[in-house]
């Protein structure tokens, strides 16, 4: 990574902390990354980045003979065809 690029970065994140989003930050040599309240900016012992948002989770109803069904979790129907499959799809990064 250029160091303009790596400047960028590490501007957009500070910029976003200062205007109310949830940063993270992990140790350069691994280890999870956790909630940051106040940073130091340590950006030779540390990561920064934006919180990721939640991964967002869908239902599909596969009927055979009626086609796939998509619905939020929250709004599956009790009611489904005898022959139907559930599968639950969540989003990944």
């Amino acid at each position: 990574m250029s160091v303009e690029r790596e400047t960028r970065d590490k501007i957009a994140i500070m910029q976003a902390w200062l205007s109310g989003q949830a940063v993270q930050c992990c140790r350069v040599g691994g280890g999870e990354w956790r909630d940051i309240e106040g940073p130091g900016w340590d950006w030779v012992g540390f990561k920064y980045r934006i919180k990721p948002a939640d991964p967002r989770e869908w239902v599909m109803v596969m009927c055979p003979t009626h086609g796939p069904y998509v619905f939020e979790p929250d709004k599956l129907p009790a009611c489904r065809p005898h022959d139907s499959e559930v599968v639950r799809v969540r989003e990944v990064q």
